[in-house]
């Protein structure tokens, strides 16, 4: 006899309990309960139960190809568990690929992508670094002039990177990441001294971003970012943080990352982030890595904005009888409001009317 709703289902904490009650025939006495556990682990041709048209249970193999399926406890369809969890570090500067210096940063540091600037590669020279995939840009192959940039993606992360046409000399790479079951969208850009033409589209033609970062050597001169003047790129990223809800990580008071040979400290290096990670998201100066800019690294906690929920009490006025509220207020000031009546005593009527209409 098998019966999956047993009351020793609870005291063995498992899914499935099978209780089986033998008996033996030449004593005539039955034996004590047997339970077997049949779990739903292992490999595709591990048991399963699988209910009759005569009501009992049995175990069978399944046919070769269909998986096993977990039942979701809160309903709907079940997804594996990601590792994907905690904060995503994202390590952005202008880096020549120093191997030794920057692997060591990477290992201690725990960054999951990396998004490199004026990394001078030819175009037939190649860079590996060990547990992650290196894209490169087109920069060579189109016939621009400059330095380059590259993304680092570690193999263990879902990724795409897409070299972005710009028809300017500036370099950009869109970067889309799936960290938590959620899509993040990275930008690498870089925008050389010479060039004040701005061409990069980010995409997005309400300017509402959101799980975004744009990152990159900006050159962009402007007092925001500690500037004594302006340029046409500084004032283009200010204009586009006025305009959409991009913030910068970057102010004049924020630790700069340029040190000029003929005296000077500077903020090139512009990350912007979308509101919706500004407050979850935070920007550390690195040591020197084998470049004249220093690196920084960009901690996203992506874990912050569901622990720090508003779960104040609010009020819900759909279903608010408005038409009764309107006519009471009303009634209540038609007679009470007067053209000489001072300003604190109208004020002090209307206040005590509103509150007795609601």
């Amino acid at each position: 006899m098998y019966d999956l709703y047993s009351r020793e289902r609870g005291v063995h904490g498992c899914k499935y309990v099978v209780t089986a009650v033998s008996f033996d025939t030449r004593e005539k006495k039955a034996y004590s309960p047997k339970t077997w556990l049949i779990q739903q682990k292992g490999t595709r041709r591990a048991a399963q139960l699988k209910k009759t048209a005569h009501g009992g249970f049995h175990s069978y193999r399944p046919r070769k190809g269909k998986g096993l399926h977990k039942a979701n406890p809160k309903g709907g369809s079940w997804k594996p568990p990601t590792s994907n969890s905690g904060s995503l570090r994202v390590l952005q500067g202008c880096l020549t690929l120093r191997h030794t210096e920057l692997r060591t940063v990477l290992i201690k540091r725990g960054v999951h992508i990396v998004l490199a600037q004026e990394t001078l590669l030819g175009k037939n020279r190649e860079y590996s670094l060990p547990g992650y995939v290196c894209y490169r840009c087109q920069c060579h192959f189109l016939g621009k002039a400059g330095r380059g940039i590259a993304t680092f993606v570690r193999k263990d992360l879902r990724a795409t990177v897409q070299n972005i046409q710009t028809s300017s000399s500036s370099f950009a790479q869109e970067v889309k990441v799936w960290w938590g079951r959620k899509k993040y969208q990275l930008w690498n850009w870089y925008q050389p001294l010479s060039d004040k033409s701005v061409s990069i589209d980010l995409g997005n033609g309400t300017h509402r971003f959101t799980r975004t970062l744009v990152a990159g050597d900006a050159n962009a001169h402007h007092p925001a970012f500690g500037y004594e003047n302006s340029d046409v790129v500084g004032e283009w990223m200010v204009d586009l943080m006025i305009s959409s809800n991009l913030a910068s990580l970057v102010t004049e008071r924020s630790e700069p990352t340029y040190l000029h040979l003929q005296g000077g400290l500077f903020r090139p290096d512009i990350p912007l982030i979308s509101t919706d990670l500004a407050e979850s998201t935070a920007r550390e100066v690195l040591d020197d890595v084998g470049s004249d800019h220093l690196s920084f690294l960009i901690t996203i906690n992506c874990c912050a904005s569901a622990q720090g929920r508003d779960n104040k009490p609010r009020c819900y006025f759909r279903k608010a009888k408005w038409r009764v509220y309107s006519d009471t207020l009303d009634n209540a000031l038609s007679n009470v409001l007067t053209d000489s009546m001072p300003i604190s005593e109208l004020n002090e009527v209307f206040t005590r009317a509103v509150i007795h209409a609601a």
